[in-house]
């Protein structure tokens, strides 16, 4: 594999999905027809997790030539690598899979290759009011199973549309411990209110004990990203499947065909 320059310290978007096809980790690098590069990597003998780095060196540049500059091909002229990150999720003896990839244009690369190989994805998006709703009332209600078996969640950006008529919207974004407890979006989201708020999208930072953490956003559009820090790679895509668990367990996630050619995460 090559030492690359967007393997970490750089932004990454995920989408879940299932496919009976797909056996292994191990197989999926092998469905695309470029050349590949890839490495298993599993956490300890009982296999809590398991995912893959794999490489792709790629005909088309899809993001910025300043950062891409130095995953050029050394062999093929205007060809370049991209590092992709894949997991296995086991859940109620259902296997997922989920995959993370550094540019969102990549995402359709990637639905449209899988169909290529007759292979049909069920993609899982996420339920933002069923996650709001959770995180408003779980002090009252409890602790979801996942939690009380060592992770944990917490908004700490919710980002929505203000809205005052229909011709009318801006955007605002709260940042901090509990978005949901600021005086912002109390007075914002009172029924009462002649403005409203809608959501668009959320960030929950998400611990597994003894593995580590990640901050995932996700929007209405049914986007994943999170952030990759610099060699965090182990202690930040283990986490993943607990967070799918998580949201599968107090919202669940609804299924679609397809992958959003838009993301409202850009601006975050």
């Amino acid at each position: 594999m090559i030492e690359s320059s967007i393997a970490s310290n750089h932004y990454y978007y995920v989408f879940f999905f299932a496919a009976p096809k797909i056996k292994t980790l191990s197989s999926i690098p092998d469905l695309f027809d470029f050349e590949a590069d890839h490495k298993i990597i599993s956490s300890d003998k009982n296999r809590q997790w398991e995912f893959c780095h794999f490489q792709l060196e790629l005909d088309k540049m899809y993001g910025s030539e300043a950062v891409l500059v130095m995953n050029k091909s050394k062999k093929k002229e205007n060809y370049y690598w991209y590092d992709f990150y894949v997991g296995k999720i086991e859940l109620e003896g259902k296997k997922y899979y989920y995959t993370c990839y550094p540019y969102s244009k990549l995402g359709k690369f990637l639905e449209r290759s899988l169909r290529e190989k007759s292979i049909q994805p069920v993609f899982y998006k996420p339920d933002l009011q069923g996650v709001l709703d959770y995180m408003k009332t779980r002090n009252n209600t409890g602790l979801s199973v996942i939690e009380n078996a060592g992770f944990s969640a917490d908004i700490v950006r919710y980002s929505g549309e203000v809205t005052e008529d229909e011709t009318q919207a801006n955007r605002v974004n709260i940042i901090g411990a509990n978005p949901l407890k600021s005086k912002t979006y109390e007075i914002l989201s009172r029924p009462e209110n002649e403005i409203g708020i809608v959501t668009i999208s959320l960030k929950l930072k998400c611990k597994q004990e003894k593995i580590g953490d990640i901050e995932l956003s996700f929007d209405r559009l049914g986007n994943y990203r999170f952030w990759l820090r610099k060699f965090a790679q182990d202690t930040s895509i283990p986490v993943i499947p607990y967070a799918f668990k998580f949201l599968m367990e107090i919202a669940p996630l609804e299924s679609s065909n397809f992958i959003s050619q838009n993301t409202l995460l850009e601006n975050e």
